[in-house]
C-alpha cells in the first residue's frame, strides 16, 4: 500500500508542473517495451467518494453468504453527479498514468461492514462527457472499491474492480483484528 504513495506523490507534483510531461513508467525495462498497469492507488488524506456523503441505506444490511461475518447495505447516494480525480493509461502515451478530474454519475452504491464497522464502499459509476455546457454519458461503467485500510475512518485505497465486487472485496487486516 504504501508503495503507491511515492508514485501517486510524483504524478500529483508532475502533473501541477505540467500534465503533457508526465514520464513512461516501462513494464519490461530490458526490451524497452512501455506499458500501464495497476489495480490500486493510494491518497494518503482519503479519496473523496463520489455518492457517499448524504447517503442513506436503500434497502436491508444483508450478509454476503461467500464472506461469513461481512454485510453489505445497498446505499441510496447523497448526490449522484460527482467529479471524481481518476488515474488511467494514456491512449496516446502507452506507459504514461494520467491524473485527471472526470464528471461521474453514481449507478450503484454499497457499504460494506464487519459488526457495523464500515470498511469499504462499492461504487459503480457511469463516466459522463460534458458538451456545450451539457453533460451526457458514456453508456459504459466502472466500478471501484474504496477501502478503510487502517480503521482511520479515511478511505485512503481506490481499487477498480472487474465485474467482481462482492467476490474481489479484502476485509482489512484492522477488521478481521477486533472480531
Amino acid at each position: 500500500m504504501t508503495r503507491f504513495l511515492p508514485l501517486f506523490v510524483l504524478t500529483m507534483a508532475l502533473l501541477a508542473a505540467g500534465g503533457d510531461s508526465l514520464p513512461a513508467q516501462s513494464s519490461n525495462p530490458e526490451s524497452g517495451e512501455k506499458g500501464c498497469g495497476f489495480s490500486e492507488a493510494y491518497l494518503q488524506q482519503g479519496w473523496s467518494m463520489p455518492g457517499v456523503p448524504g447517503a442513506v441505506p436503500k434497502g436491508d444490511r444483508l450478509s454476503l453468504s461467500n464472506r461469513p461475518g461481512v454485510f453489505v447495505t445497498e446505499m441510496k447516494p447523497g448526490k449522484s453527479d460527482f467529479t471524481l480525480t481518476v488515474l488511467q493509461c494514456s491512449l496516446d502515451s502507452p506507459g504514461r498514468l494520467v491524473v485527471r478530474p472526470l464528471h461521474v454519475k453514481v449507478l450503484a452504491l454499497w457499504r460494506f461492514d464487519v459488526d457495523r464497522r464500515v470498511f469499504a464502499y462499492g461504487v459503480q459509476y457511469e463516466p459522463q462527457y460534458v458538451v456545450g455546457g451539457l453533460s451526457s454519458g458514456s453508456l459504459e461503467y466502472v466500478q471501484a472499491i474504496f477501502y478503510d485500510v487502517d480503521g482511520s475512518g479515511r478511505f485512503t485505497v481506490m481499487r477498480y474492480d472487474n465485474a467482481r465486487m462482492f467476490g474481489s472485496l479484502q476485509v482489512p487486516e484492522w477488521v478481521k483484528r477486533a472480531r
